[in-house]
């Protein structure tokens, strides 16, 4: 899992640091769930105690996330055919079809597609491996 483009997407200030919202809005945009012991695992986590993760103690979050994560990351590569770090529509409609969904597919593709660009990043993929 490439843990510093994971920091880039939360770090949303693009201060170098991720507070504590910028950690949790993370998350949620993984569609990781997040429990009240969230704010203790960030505090855990902060091991400088001034209140943000820097790169070095996200890493360490993200090298002992569960092993869902990696694997989820394996299919993302595998499924992006042309290496560009996007998964293309039809792509995903293909993933949906092998989860089971038979329908409804356009209106959970536009849900995940966050930025609207039409493709799915990794960390969009990762809500629809979460369905």
């Amino acid at each position: 899992m490439d843990s510093e483009f994971l920091f880039k997407q939360a770090d949303k200030n693009q201060d170098g640091l991720i507070s504590y919202a910028e950690f949790t809005n993370l998350l949620t945009e993984i569609r990781f769930p997040i429990s009240p012991m969230f704010s203790e695992c960030f505090t855990d986590l902060d091991q400088d105690r001034d209140g943000y993760l820097n790169l070095q103690e996200f890493q360490f979050f993200c090298e002992n996330l569960e092993e869902e994560v990696v694997d989820c990351m394996q299919i993302f590569q595998q499924m992006d055919e042309d290496n560009d770090g996007f998964i293309l529509k039809s792509q995903a409609e293909k993933i949906f079809e092998s989860l089971g969904f038979d329908e409804g597919f356009e209106d959970v593709f536009l849900n995940l597609d966050q930025d609207k660009d039409g493709k799915l990043n990794p960390l969009e993929f990762w809500g629809l491996m979460n369905m």
